[in-house]
This record gives structure tokens, sequence and C-alpha cells, in this order.
């Protein structure tokens, strides 16, 4: 947990008593936060979240993950809030029929989703290479 903090307050360019500042936290209890010296306290990382303007549910997956670079990865998509919001409305959808999809099921959607994901951002990716190549290629 305390990499994954550090990391994400590193990235956004912020001093720790920014931060503490900003969580109405002495600037003491913010580093024992920070330092992982305290318990993991969710509406603590909620509130770093909000003052680094980062995902709380990515920092707590970094956690789960083992990567400390996903919390940081993910702090402007906002990914895994964005998946948790979606398969919270699944659940209200679906309510008591969720239980009758099977793994392999949900394996594959999630496969697919990444995978189209991953071929967007491939796709895009090319596009801009194109763009930097002919616009530095010499005009006739």
């Amino acid at each position: 947990m305390s990499e994954t903090l550090k990391l994400v307050r590193h990235r956004r360019g912020l001093k720790a008593s920014e931060v503490a500042l900003r969580m109405g936290l002495p600037l003491r209890t913010y580093h024992h936060f920070e330092g992982g010296r305290a318990h993991i306290d969710i509406e603590r990382i909620r509130s770093f979240a909000e003052a680094t303007d980062s995902d709380p549910h990515a920092i707590l997956t970094a956690v789960l993950i083992g990567s400390p670079a996903f919390a940081a990865r993910t702090m402007d998509n906002k990914m895994v809030s964005v998946l948790i919001s979606g398969a919270q409305r699944f659940d209200e959808r679906l309510g008591d029929r969720l239980s009758r999809i099977e793994v392999a099921r949900f394996i594959a959607a999630t496969r697919r989703m990444f995978d189209d994901l991953e071929a967007d951002l491939a796709e895009r990716d090319e596009e801009a290479r194109r763009w930097l190549i002919n616009r530095d290629a010499p005009r006739e």
C-alpha cells in the first residue's frame, strides 16, 4: 500500500504536505498513513484518491494484484471505478439471475473486452505514428 500511495502522489507531482492538507490530516498522521503504519482505512483511501484525483478502487486493486504501478497507470481513466460501476449496474439489472452465469462466460467476456481495448489502443497508436511520419515528410 505504501509504495502505491507514494507512486500516485509522485506521479501527481505533489508533496506529502500538500496531500495531507487536502485530506485535512496533520502531516505526521499522513506520513503514518502513507508509510503503511496504519491499518487500511477505506475512507482514508477515498480521501487520498480525492486529494490526488486518482481512483480509490485502483489503489486497492494495485495492492491486491501486487502492482503499485497499476494505480498510477489508471489514475486518469479511473478504469477500476468504471468497471465497478458497470458491475454494480449489471447486478442491479440481473439480480439473482447473475448467479446463473458460468465462470467461463465471465472469463470469455472479460478477455474480449480487454482484447478490444488493446486493439483499439494499438490502432490509435498506429494512426498517431503515421500522422507523425506524414507531418515530418518533405512537402513537394
